[in-house]
């Protein structure tokens, strides 16, 4: 199960939307659960229209929730995570473009190592720059991240 949450930002959303459509093959089957946590900007409209569009055309189970008023991110994710049928959990964030490789890495991880609960993609801002590249949570729930700062040598690997 996908989910994507938004307030206003409709252009990087579509764009977040396209990216995740165009890579959810990778997924044997995915359900896509989209939140528009109250937005108030104008223009709202045609991106409403594009989710409702791309479920004829993808043939995807996307479903478009529509806050009246803003719940806030994590309220928003919690909601619709309550909804959420599939067995693993996407999380994204409206500022986000995924590349190719990106879910059936992430996918791979689940399957080859079983004991882990949480996996992320490793994030590139335009200029190559690596934002995030991983971490670890220890058992005392403390974390530890990596990559930061390093430059991406290809931007569809796993590896920084």
């Amino acid at each position: 199960s996908f989910v994507l949450t938004f307030k206003d930002h409709y252009l990087e959303t579509e764009n977040c939307l396209a990216s995740v459509v165009r890579y959810a093959s990778e997924c044997a089957s995915a359900e896509f659960l989209v939140v528009d946590d109250g937005s108030t900007a104008p223009g709202g409209e045609p991106l409403h229209a594009l989710i409702k569009a791309l479920v004829r055309v993808v043939g995807t189970d996307i479903k478009l929730i529509r806050h009246t008023k803003s719940l806030g991110y994590l309220q928003a994710v919690t909601d619709a995570t309550r909804m959420a049928k599939g067995l693993l959990l996407v999380t994204l964030n409206n500022d986000l473009t995924l590349h190719r490789f990106c879910l059936s890495n992430m996918l791979l991880t689940f399957r080859t190592h079983p004991q882990v609960g949480l996996v992320a993609p490793r994030f590139v801002d335009e200029t190559g720059k690596v934002l995030e590249a991983g971490g670890i949570i220890f058992n005392d729930a403390k974390g530890w991240s990596y990559g930061r700062g390093d430059v991406a040598r290809d931007q569809h690997s796993l590896a920084p």
